[in-house]
């Protein structure tokens, strides 16, 4: 059994189940049960409000915390805060026979669509099959894992091993960006905003038109040089219930080999989106409860400061309140087609969807920086990938 060939390198970094953090020793990592996090909470002289009430503050928080004076962060001029008004707890599952949507998902892309194209030969994974229509240089691959991607008028080679990444633009630098680039297959410059546009759209519509459960929302976005022209890498963070989810690994501490990223991405080379993937999703297994209290901003924000080393000198570009995905097993066996398959999304694995604080530093490709608050015991993980 193989992995799908699928369209872009950055989304094989998170196939296999092997994601870590480094978490440095100066960062205090509490282990107290749920029954005891309230007497924490108030010892610690910590303030819980609602998310309703901070969701409706952001722009209150972003100028109180641009305030903030601390010896080892400082925070973005275009500093963006997410809080949902409410989080559903428990947890979620990877699900099985997606495969099941590709004519009507294949058709949509394509009106010629003929039945007799789309492959599945049963030697890869996620099963599905792969559709191609030469003529007009479009393919698709469609799992049972929830994995898609489309691929038209895309030159793989040129874009993957012939180019140079020249600029990375965190989620609010982009959308405020005027920052023009000629790319590979326009007559004109195309501004880093008008690309998150672009993907933006791609994405909604694709959810739409797939009904596909999650949505995304755009996270990062990447210039590449190539020859003598330009194109974007977009990539998305997928968004259940309406909360968004951490979507990168971490790659050096084996205590948080349970965390893993999702990948979603989409490659703009002219005036639309030539290259789209998404690796799966994720369907409620277990929902406990409904979170709609968090500790304080403010607060979390000077907890943070305070059990990080001094003088790291952190720039936060971001600040979300969001799931992060914690490997909880598989809820049935292995189907034969998977028995020898090692791979992180794999149909019925179970992830308990843990409500943290997410501080996002660098979001450089493969080597992001960012700590994780969680709202469970206020526990902190600093993740650093770009070496030990």
């Amino acid at each position: 059994m193989t992995f799908k060939k699928i369209s872009c390198i950055a989304l094989l970094g998170v196939l296999a189940l092997t994601s870590c953090a480094k978490t440095p020793d100066n960062v205090k990592n509490e282990n107290d049960s749920s029954s005891n996090i309230n007497e924490k909470i108030s010892e610690m002289g910590l303030d819980v409000t609602s998310l309703e009430q901070m969701s409706e503050n952001v722009d209150d928080y972003v100028k109180s915390i641009n305030e903030f004076e601390l010896d080892n962060m400082k925070f973005s001029e275009n500093l963006e805060i997410d809080i949902p008004t409410s989080i559903s707890t428990g947890k979620y599952i990877i699900p099985d026979k997606y495969q099941d949507n590709y004519a009507k998902i294949f058709s949509y892309y394509d009106e010629d669509f003929e039945e007799s194209k789309a492959i599945d030969d049963g030697t890869t994974y996620p099963t599905g099959p792969t559709y191609t229509n030469e003529d007009k240089n479009l393919q698709m691959s469609i799992g049972c894992n929830g994995f898609f991607y489309y691929m038209k008028d895309f030159d793989s080679q040129k874009y993957f091993n012939e180019s140079t990444l020249i600029k990375t633009y965190s989620a609010g630098e982009a959308k405020n960006s005027d920052d023009k680039y000629k790319l590979e297959n326009s007559t004109s410059e195309i501004s880093v905003s008008e690309a998150v546009d672009i993907a933006q759209e791609f994405a909604d519509d694709f959810v739409k038109a797939a009904d596909y459960p999650n949505e995304f929302v755009v996270s990062r976005v990447m210039v590449f040089e190539v020859e003598d022209s330009y194109f974007y890498e977009v990539d998305y963070q997928q968004s259940v219930n309406g909360v968004n989810i951490l979507e990168y690994n971490s790659s050096y501490d084996e205590s948080l080999s349970a965390l893993v990223g999702t990948g979603c991405f989409a490659y703009i080379c002219g005036d639309e989106v030539n290259d789209f993937a998404t690796n799966c999703y994720f369907d409620e297994q277990e929902i406990t409860g409904e979170q709609a209290e968090a500790i304080n901003l403010n607060d979390v924000t000077s907890y943070l400061s305070q059990n990080l080393a001094g003088k790291m000198n952190l720039e936060v570009k971001r600040i979300a309140l969001e799931y992060c995905m914690m490997y909880d097993g598989n809820s049935k066996e292995s189907t034969e087609s998977e028995s020898d398959v090692s791979f992180t999304y794999t149909s019925y694995n179970i992830y308990d969807a843990q409500v943290c604080w997410v501080y996002y530093f660098d979001e450089t490709p493969g080597a992001e920086v960012f700590a994780m608050v969680s709202c469970d015991d206020m526990s902190i993980n600093y993740v650093d990938n770009r070496g030990a």
